[in-house]
């Protein structure tokens, strides 16, 4: 007994260590065998002919008695052959699976020219493939007075089951080459010169449709027809005289160098000519209506003066302020507002505009209408600003201003309010938040209070006197103070 217990653990330790189910399999010869499942797994080989995909749609379960063989039969698939399968025995544990592999066919189409041939001299070819692989291109082959029309059926776009013929169907030409030669008259003489040649079509001996062509400043002479000659030898000639073409020159305003206000040429289309030369006019650019060739054009033509006034334009400089002011442009004879200044100089007024970086030169004031500075096209005149004592001051980093960038003031700011008023003095350059309000009455603070703030600033030795006043009211028990701008006085 203990023999047998020894034998079977010995057993167990084995199945544990090496997973061998065969070998218990192989244990169990003598058991009775029994119905097990075993899966079948279809494959078809790929459209690069290497390698296999699985049909999981064939994919199936099926029985049979343990440790007999499978017997499994390849279903038919259209452009597919099966390989021979490889049966195996069944195990038990239900793990046993059996793969049917297929091929893809080789499929042929040939293809018959019926009497034509390709370029290389063929007139039979075929295209081999892979059942599902993309068909190549095939060029149309051809054949003496017909035009390829079709294989009879549409060549399909990948290889289907099976392996097809096509014949070419072929649609007769009725066409015959014939020429129609295209002359053109000379300019300076009376002989003409082949322009073009054009290839036409048509049946042999039947006689030719030539037409002439449209060709500005040409017409086309009387011509005949001729018969087709079945070698392709015929040819029709067309003849076109130049039109003779008349420009008519007229101008306005000034005349011509001859006192005349009119002139007319004429000439052959294609023709050089030299136009009439347009007089000065002072403030003007002279120029035709229209763009007047160097040679006679294709139709009659009358050309009339137009006159196009000169621009120029006027240029601002800063002469020391900062920013920029648009350029303007002018047009002769016509009047215009002076733009005025856009350049910023800190604690600076703009005054004028003038000529000279010093004001030496001619002033001009925005707003000023502006007519004809100049008569040159295109000019530019330069305009200089001119800076002087600014008409308002304002607090510019929190600071007492400067005049003019070094003049100092001196600032009496008085401050009143409903029982109160006190003074400060200051000069510039002082922060304006230096004030300091004491022993303010309780009705100066009250909600609606107002307060007046008056502002002096002066400079005796330039005469300078700027003033400005403003009012602030308390609200929720804050009072916003903002000191006024000055005016100068």
């Amino acid at each position: 007994m203990k023999k047998i217990f020894g034998f079977v653990v010995f057993i167990i330790l084995v199945l544990l260590f090496t997973g061998c189910s065969d070998f218990l399999d192989d244990l169990k010869e003598n058991v009775d065998d029994f119905e097990v499942e075993y899966t079948v797994e279809y494959w078809q080989q790929s459209l690069d002919g290497n390698s296999y995909d699985e049909i999981t749609a064939l994919s199936s379960v099926k029985k049979g008695m343990s440790h007999a063989l499978t017997n499994v039969h390849p279903e038919n698939i259209d452009g597919f052959t099966a390989k021979a399968v490889n049966q195996k025995k069944i195990k038990r544990d239900g793990s046993t699976v059996i793969d049917v592999y297929y091929d893809r066919k080789t499929i042929t189409y040939s293809f018959n020219c019926n009497g034509g041939k390709w370029t290389d001299n063929q007139n039979q070819k075929q295209l081999c493939g892979l059942y599902g692989q993309e068909v190549p291109d095939l060029d149309s082959p051809g054949k003496t007075g017909y035009d390829f029309n079709n294989w009879g059926e549409s060549i399909p776009q990948v290889f289907g089951t099976d392996n097809k013929t096509f014949n070419a169907n072929w649609l007769p030409r009725s066409d015959t080459l014939y020429k129609v030669e295209h002359y053109q008259q000379n300019i300076n003489d009376d002989l003409y010169t082949l322009y073009c040649t054009d290839d036409c079509r048509g049946s042999t001996e039947a006689d030719t449709e030539a037409s002439p062509k449209s060709y500005a400043g040409f017409s086309a002479k009387d011509f005949n027809q001729t018969v087709i000659n079945a070698d392709g030898s015929s040819v029709v000639q067309i003849y076109y005289d130049r039109n003779n073409i008349e420009y008519t020159f007229t101008t306005t305003v000034v005349a011509f160098a001859d006192n005349t206000t009119s002139k007319t040429l004429s000439g052959r289309y294609g023709a050089s000519f030299n136009a009439p030369v347009i007089q000065a006019r002072t403030g003007y650019s002279g120029a035709w209506n229209s763009t007047v060739p160097s040679t006679f054009g294709d139709t009659n033509t009358t050309f009339t003066t137009k006159w196009t006034a000169n621009t120029y334009k006027i240029t601002f400089n800063g002469n020391g302020g900062s920013g920029s002011t648009a350029t303007q442009t002018f047009t002769y004879d016509s009047s215009q507002s002076l733009r005025g200044n856009s350049f910023t100089r800190t604690n600076w007024g703009f005054k004028c505009w003038n000529t000279a970086s010093n004001g030496t030169g001619t002033t001009y004031n925005p707003g000023q209408n502006i007519l004809n500075l100049t008569a040159t096209n295109g000019a530019e005149i330069k305009l200089y600003a001119i800076w002087t004592y600014p008409q308002t001051l304002s607090y510019p980093d929190k600071k007492f201003p400067y005049v003019c960038d070094t003049i100092s003031l001196t600032y009496t700011i008085t401050v009143s309010a409903p029982g109160y008023s006190k003074s400060f003095t200051f000069s510039s350059g002082s922060a304006t938040s230096e004030m300091k309000l004491t022993e303010v009455p309780q009705d100066a603070v009250k909600n609606g209070a107002v307060w007046t703030f008056t502002v002096v600033a002066v400079n005796s030795s330039y005469g300078l006197r700027y003033t400005g006043s403003g009012t602030s009211t308390v609200s929720g028990g804050k009072l916003t103070v903002e000191l006024p701008h000055l005016t100068k006085n």
